[in-house]
């Protein structure tokens, strides 16, 4: 919608789902029997208050955005893309909650808008991190585990100069 383009991913999983367990998928994603019960240990094994997922990324005012961070011993990443996530109801309604807590989510907040949308999961992250002061849960993919379907229409693929050039920016 024009209100909260893909930020509504997460309003509209508080507002719907009935079990506390989320699970967001993007519409060109087909994760596979494995790579769920992986995904699933994972969030059962560690912690419901976290957020996990197979596409890791860095993001800092240092290094900017980097979209193949050399993971080594699940340290160097910073970030989980929200293509892909396993969280909680209550992670998503108190990040979501977040949004406007201070001027600088807030102005985070309208760039994301103003973007219609592109940076959402960086929000999401950056709030996330500040809240819980934790970062979210790496689970990684293997060959099989997932099928990627027409992804030739998104933020990326249509204009991907553009896309990097305003994640650097957020």
């Amino acid at each position: 919608n024009d209100k909260w383009f893909t930020l509504r991913r997460f309003l509209t999983s508080t507002q719907y789902c009935q079990s506390e367990h989320i699970l967001i998928v993007d519409d060109d994603l087909l994760p596979k029997e494995q790579y769920m019960q992986k995904l699933w240990s994972e969030y059962y094994r560690y912690d419901a208050m976290n957020f996990y997922g197979p596409t890791a990324r860095q993001c800092s005012e240092h290094v900017g955005y980097v979209t193949n961070p050399r993971i080594i011993n699940n340290t160097s990443y910073h970030i989980i893309l929200s293509g892909l996530i396993l969280t909680c109801k209550r992670v998503i309604e108190t990040v979501f909650n977040a949004f406007y807590a201070d001027n600088i989510t807030s102005r985070f907040t309208q760039t994301v808008i103003a973007n219609k949308g592109n940076g959402e999961d960086l929000l999401w992250n950056y709030v996330y991190i500040k809240l819980f002061n934790k970062r979210p849960v790496y689970v990684p993919v293997h060959a099989g585990d997932m099928q990627h379907l027409d992804n030739k229409h998104g933020f990326y693929t249509t204009n991907p100069g553009e896309h990097r050039r305003k994640r650097d920016m957020i």
